[in-house]
């Protein structure tokens, strides 16, 4: 069993490097790709313009010459490779949250991997839809949901470190007044400046 639970482990790591690589390559596959006209669109839209083409076989036209409205696969893997390569890390995060025990950083990487997920998508749908825009009340909601969600990372973040100053402080103070018992009258002010000290430390 253990045998098994290991090769298992292996090969999910694996699997996070090979998709790390590929999410990292993708903002870059624009590249591999000509910023050439499109020679196609402007005869279409030419054809439009002069009233040869209907609306309706204008759009269908224009729909059948462009990579999902895109004038060439450069703009295309341009406008999507970002996205795609946040959306991988951020599941990534979510993923590795459920590995931390610590409960506040853990409920705050997953708001915040969630938060970067909702953004890659849209981003991801906004590249892949034909639509020019999304409508503008849609803007709004998503801000809306976005200031929701980074605050309650913020709030999350600063009461774990908050939480975590607090258990160190008590078991400081635990360690510094049964330290101060065993050691002698002449030492324990020395003790004490050596405990503040050693204390700044910890919480800077």
């Amino acid at each position: 069993m253990t045998g098994i639970t290991i090769n298992k482990v292996k090969i999910s790591a694996a699997i996070l490097v090979i998709g790390a690589v590929l999410a990292c390559s993708a903002p870059f596959v624009h590249i591999m790709f000509p910023n050439t006209k499109n020679t196609q669109l402007e005869q279409v839209k030419k054809d439009y313009k002069l009233g040869k083409l209907e609306r309706k076989e204008y759009i269908t036209r224009k729909r059948e010459v462009t990579y999902f409205g895109y004038t060439n696969l450069r703009k295309f893997w341009y406008s999507t490779g970002k996205p795609i390569s946040m959306l991988y890390f951020s599941i990534l995060i979510l993923y590795s949250s459920f590995y931390i025990n610590v409960k506040e950083i853990k409920n705050a990487l997953r708001i915040a991997s969630t938060l970067a997920i909702l953004i890659s998508f849209y981003f991801i749908i906004w590249a892949f839809w034909y639509r020019a825009d999304f409508p503008e009340e849609l803007y709004y909601l998503v801000i809306g949901i976005v200031s929701i969600l980074s605050t309650v990372v913020s709030y999350n973040m600063i009461k774990s470190r908050n939480q975590i100053l607090n258990k160190i402080k008590l078991l400081t103070n635990h360690i510094v007044l049964k330290g101060k018992n065993h050691v002698p009258n002449e030492n324990k002010k020395e003790y004490v400046k050596d405990y503040l000290k050693t204390f700044e430390k910890l919480v800077d």
